[in-house]
């Protein structure tokens, strides 16, 4: 059973790392951030925004 949630978390981490990478190549974020809760805080309206158009079959 460790090991599963050894692996949950690597995972976990990789794909923080991966979406503060991605937001940086795309001119989203100035510079990387380790703790990305300020940043979706700031742009709560727009961030659930996109989620549901994704979410509704179409891209924002």
């Amino acid at each position: 059973m460790g090991d599963a949630r050894q692996t949950e978390l690597s995972v976990g981490t990789a794909g923080r790392l991966l979406i503060t990478l991605f937001l940086v190549a795309r001119g989203i974020l100035p510079r990387p951030l380790l703790c990305l809760s300020a940043f979706f805080e700031a742009a709560r309206q727009d961030y659930y925004g996109s989620l549901r158009g994704v979410s509704g079959g179409g891209e924002r």
